[in-house]
């Protein structure tokens, strides 16, 4: 299911453009009290106190008219364009479709050329690196599902890759750590003066980086780090156990082997744990999904620390290690280099084994 899409015009000739753009991307229609009805729109009186109340509940705005009411509707609501919407405008001529706010991260270059396709307007982009044709780390790694630890330092990387657009030199080189290719760099690198580094070797910190890691590690401030989601915790339970004691494990030995908790793809566990509340409610509070395996798949699987006791409560040798290996298989570019990083651990309730997908 696609997320959800705001669409707004203030005259009538507005309404019926974006009526259309509404209907085409399953939109929800605001137009004013006075003509809504006709549209079969949400009505309003003011723009700006509707688009204010709206701007966090949708993740696309689509406006159908000029550029400087939007502008002025913005004040004070921008965050980071990590966190802000798409904010697209398009004239109520439908000559031109303009990405406006939050262009890479939000989606709005994206959506622009969507609505631009269904109007036969212009789109107009004007991020940089789009202009030139040129590679947004940002875009790469959303992509890629990784998490973006420190932003700000995407304006040094985008710096010398735009240097790099009149050929190499010193300003335009990119280090980048990327041992397995995560970003796929190797493959995709576009023309990018990249310096590649090995594990072991001098990091320049004059120069701007990527840095791709499901290890924690401090930002700083030309070093992009990016966690790629390649942890799985495979988690068995007590009956009834409280999802804070498995959040507190999670956490506990993420921080003990440094690992970062953005890199937590998913848990997994056994599917008799299936309606455990806790479970599923420490997997909400870790924004992550569970992945759940039957008994054989379980069994099927050699772990390093099996035990009598799961096999006499639910007939297997382990759920947490193997769950996590499944799981990292499930999730693996190559199942043979799914590695169980943490082994298992156990509390009052809970044990816990941490894989790692190539």
């Amino acid at each position: 299911m696609k997320p959800p899409i705001a669409v707004y015009a203030l005259t009538r000739r507005g309404a019926e453009l974006a009526s259309g753009v509404a209907r085409h991307l399953n939109g929800t229609l605001y137009l004013p009290e006075r003509f809504a009805p006709e549209f079969g729109a949400t009505g309003f009186i003011s723009f700006a106190s509707l688009f204010a109340s709206g701007f966090r509940k949708y993740s696309g705005h689509v406006f159908v008219g000029a550029v400087g009411i939007v502008v002025r509707a913005l004040q004070g609501l921008l965050r980071s364009k990590d966190v802000d919407p798409a904010v697209v405008v398009l004239d109520q001529a439908g000559r031109h479709c303009i990405s406006l706010l939050s262009g890479h991260l939000g989606g709005a270059n994206e959506l622009a050329q969507e609505v631009a396709r269904i109007t036969g307007a212009e789109p107009v982009i004007t991020t940089a690196t789009d202009l030139e044709g040129l590679p947004s780390i940002d875009l790469m790694a959303l992509e890629k599902g990784m998490a973006i630890k420190n932003l700000q330092a995407i304006r040094h990387l985008n710096a010398a890759i735009l240097a790099g657009a009149e050929g190499p030199r010193e300003d335009s080189l990119i280090q980048v750590f990327d041992p397995e290719d995560r970003l796929s760099l190797r493959k995709e690198s576009k023309g990018l003066n990249i310096r590649w580094v090995e594990q072991g070797e001098e990091w320049r910190e004059d120069l701007p980086g990527i840095w791709v890691t499901c290890k924690a590690m401090a930002a700083s401030q030309k070093k992009l780090i990016l966690h790629p989601r390649c942890l799985v915790a495979g988690v068995g339970c007590n009956r009834n156990t409280e999802a804070q004691e498995i959040i507190g494990m999670v956490k506990e030995h993420f921080s003990q082997e440094d690992l970062a908790l953005e890199s937590l793809l998913s848990l997994a566990s056994i599917d008799l744990k299936r309606e455990e509340e806790g479970l599923k409610r420490a997997a909400e509070v870790l924004n992550v999904p569970i992945w759940f395996f039957s008994p054989e798949e379980l069994e099927g699987v050699d772990v390093p620390n099996p035990s009598d006791a799961p096999k006499k409560y639910v007939g297997v040798k382990s759920v947490c290690e193997a769950a996590a290996i499944l799981a990292a298989r499930r999730a693996s570019r190559s199942e043979g280099r799914v590695r169980l990083i943490v082994p298992k651990k156990k509390s009052r309730n809970v044990t816990l084994a941490v894989a790692l997908a190539d």
